[in-house]
Parts: structure tokens; sequence; C-alpha cells
């Protein structure tokens, strides 16, 4: 059991981390969606300010949702048609709080 456990813990942490980064509502944001280690985390309006390869500081800006077989696809699609507006994410070394 522990050996599946650590295996899967494994595949997860394995997965890419990155935003989706596009206009905001105002100038001084822009829209992002976040996702973690492969899974959707969450959404919302960024400061310009805020660099988009910080996971913990976007988690602080994002609203968090509930990662979905649907949100899923449209994220594969999204970032699929339009690559130039996914920016990776380290996670190396950073913690995970889901």
């Amino acid at each position: 059991y522990n050996a599946r456990v650590l295996a899967a813990t494994r595949q997860l942490q394995s997965q890419p981390s990155f935003a989706i980064i596009d206009r905001g509502l105002q100038k001084n944001t822009y829209s992002c969606i976040l996702v973690e280690r492969g899974l959707f985390y969450g959404m919302g309006y960024v400061p310009n300010k805020v660099s988009p390869t910080n996971l913990d500081v976007l988690k602080e800006h994002v609203t968090r949702y509930r990662d979905n077989s649907y949100i899923q696809r449209i994220i594969r699609e999204h970032t699929g048609q339009y690559p130039e507006k996914v920016i990776p994410i380290q996670t190396e070394g950073v913690s995970s709080t889901t």
C-alpha cells in the first residue's frame, strides 16, 4: 500500500504547474488560470506587479475552485490553441497546500 501511495504522489508531483495569462478587466490586472501539478487550482484577476511565475503569490490572488474533468478539458483545449499564453511555474521546493 505504501509503495502505491508513494508512486501516486511522485506521479502527481511530476505533472506541470503553469498559469494561463491573458488581459485583465482593468489596465493594472491580468487574468490568470492557475494549474498546480496538473490539477486546476483556481482563477482570477491578478495585479500586474505580481509575477506570473510565483506560485505562492498567485495562489493569494486567485479564487480557489474544484478541479473536474470538464475544466481539465477546457484547459487542455485552450493551452493547445494558445500556447503563448501558458507560463510555466517551477514547483521544486514549493509546498503544496491543496
